[in-house]
C-alpha cells in the first residue's frame, strides 16, 4: 500500500529552500548531537530504544518526495534496524568531537531516504550515541526531547521495564496546520495582529547605523556564565515568578530601547519564549508556532513594570499565536513598508536541564549554521548549575568583536536589572 503524501508545511518549505539554492555553499540543515552517556549500557539495549522511538514517533519517519511536480511528505512503515556502533578506542571526548564536526559537514540525502543517521559508540572514558537529522524532521528542542526519551527508554529497559511511549501523529498535526488557514480563528487573529501594526510601525533594529543586507553567513558567540551569578538568576526569577528567559528578554528589549532612541515600542520579531506551546510539542513531537512580542518601554518604568509587561505581552501574544510570523511579517509590511526590521532579533528558551538528571549530557556538534534571516539570534541554555548565554549574529551586521561586545552588554544589563525592581528603565540603561 502507497504511503499517503501530504504537503509540506510552511516551516518545512523554508528549510528545503536551502537545499534546492545553487548558491547556497554551507551544508545549513544538518543537526548533529551527542549524548555522552554518564552510565555503561549494552549496546542491545541502546539500540532497542532507538528503535522503539523510531517506531513510536511518526515524525522522524517521514520522507520527502516528489509528486505532480511538487515537494511532499510521506511517513515510511517502521521496520526494525540494525543501529550501526562504532569503536573509538582509547580516543577522548575532544577527539571523539573532532569526528563528529567532520561527520557534521556531511549533508544528509534528501529524496526519498531516511532524513536521520543514528550511531552507538565507545570511547576510552565511556559510551553515547550520535545524533543526526535533517533540519526538516528535527529542531533543537526537539533533539533535547529525544534525548530526554532515549535515556528514560535505556533505563526502563536496562531495569526490566517495558516502555510505555506516548501515541505521535505529526500528519494530524500537518493536517491542523493546512486547516488552520481557512478557519474563522485565524482570520480573527490576522485581525488582531494587523490592528496592533496599524497603530505603530515597527522601527527598532539592533544596528540602526547599518544598511540591512541579505546574506546567508553567520557566526556565533558563547559565554557560560559563572555558577553564582546562574543561582543569582535563579533565585531573582524564583523571588518574582518570573522564568529566566522573561529576563534575558528584559536585558534584550533595554538594549535594543537604548540602540533606538525615541522609539518607545520594542519587538523582537521570532519570541519563542519558555517555548509556550509545549502540550502540543510533547504531543506532535517537533514544531512550535512562532509568536511576536510588543512591549511599549519609557525611561520613567520601573524594572517591576517591564517585567510585567513582557509577561502580558507573551500572554497576549499566545493567544492570538494561530497566526505565523511570517503572516504578521506580511501584514506588517503591506500597512507600512518601511517596516523591514521585524524579524531582527529573536529569543530562544532552552531549559536542558533535566538531561542531567537523566544521567546523559547532550553536546550540539552541529545545529545548522546560525540564523541568517535576522541580525541576530539570542538564546540561553538552562542547566540546574550553569546558563550559557549564545548569540548568533550575522556577519553582515556585526563583526565578532563587537558580537562579544554586545552579548557582554545584554548580561550586564541582566545583571544590572536584578539590583532592584524598583530601578526605572533609564537608571539601567545609563
Amino acid at each position: 500500500m502507497k504511503a499517503q503524501r501530504h504537503p509540506l508545511i510552511k516551516q518545512q518549505g523554508e528549510i528545503l529552500q536551502f537545499d534546492l539554492d545553487p548558491a547556497q555553499r554551507e551544508n545549513v540543515n544538518t543537526l548533529l548531537a551527542v549524548c555522552w552517556f554518564e552510565a555503561s549500557y549494552e549496546d542491545e539495549i541502546v539500540g532497542k530504544a532507538l528503535n522503539l522511538i523510531l517506531k513510536h514517533e511518526q515524525a522522524l519517519r517521514l520522507r520527502v518526495g516528489r509528486a505532480g511536480g511538487q515537494y511532499v511528505q510521506y511517513e515510511q512503515e517502521y521496520v526494525r534496524e540494525s543501529i550501526p556502533t562504532a569503536d573509538y578506542g582509547s580516543d577522548d571526548e575532544a577527539q571523539v568531537r573532532a569526528r563528529f564536526e567532520a561527520l557534521a559537514q556531511e549533508p544528509i540525502p534528501l529524496l526519498d531516504s531516511p532524513l536521520y543517521q543514528l550511531a552507538i559508540f565507545h570511547y576510552g572514558q565511556g559510551m553515547g550515541v550520535s545524533l543526526k537529522f535533517h533540519h526538516i524532521i528535527m529542531d533543537g528542542w526537539s533533539l533535547a526531547l529525544f534525548a530526554q526519551q532515549l535515556m528514560d527508554y535505556c533505563k526502563a529497559l536496562a531495569e526490566g521495564r517495558e516502555p510505555q511511549p506516548e501515541k505521535h501523529d505529526f500528519t494530524d498535526c500537518v493536517t491542523a496546520i493546512l486547516q488552520r488557514y481557512c478557519s474563522s480563528r485565524y482570520e480573527k487573529d490576522r485581525r488582531y495582529w494587523r490592528d496592533l501594526f496599524a497603530q505603530q510601525p515597527i522601527l527598532c533594529r539592533m544596528r540602526p547605523d547599518r544598511p540591512q543586507v541579505e546574506e546567508s553567513e553567520g557566526d556565533r558567540v558563547q559565554v557560560p556564565l559563572d555558577r553564582q551569578l546562574s543561582r543569582r538568576i535563579n533565585d531573582h526569577c524564583g523571588q518574582l515568578n518570573i522564568s529566566p528567559a522573561v529576563l534575558f528578554e528584559t536585558a534584550l528589549l533595554l538594549h535594543l530601547y537604548r540602540q533606538n532612541p525615541g522609539c518607545s515600542r520594542v519587538d523582537i520579531g521570532q519570541n519563542m519564549m519558555n517555548r509556550g506551546d509545549l502540550m502540543e510539542k510533547d504531543r506532535l513531537g517537533m514544531f512550535t508556532a512562532e509568536r511576536m512580542l510588543c512591549v511599549n518601554l519609557h525611561d520613567e518604568d520601573l524594572m517591576a513594570d517591564v517585567y510585567r509587561k513582557i509577561k502580558e505581552s507573551n500572554m497576549e501574544a499566545y493567544y492570538h499565536g494561530l497566526c505565523l510570523h511570517d503572516e504578521v511579517l506580511e501584514l506588517a509590511q503591506a500597512q507600512h513598508p518601511q517596516v523591514a526590521a521585524i524579524r531582527d532579533a529573536e529569543f530562544s528558551y532552552l531549559p536542558c536541564g533535566d538531561l542531567k538528571q537523566r544521567g546523559c549530557r547532550m553536546e550540539w556538534i552541529a545545529n545548522g549554521a546560525p540564523e541568517v534571516s535576522l541580525e541576530f539570534t539570542l538564546f540561553h541554555m538552562n542547566d540546574p548549575d550553569e546558563f550559557t548565554v549564545i548569540f548568533d549574529y550575522r556577519k553582515s551586521a556585526f563583526t565578532r568583536e563587537e558580537a562579544e561586545k554586545t552579548l557582554g552588554r545584554i548580561i550586564a544589563l541582566a545583571e544590572k536589572a536584578m539590583e532592584d525592581t524598583n530601578q526605572k528603565v533609564g537608571e539601567v540603561i545609563g
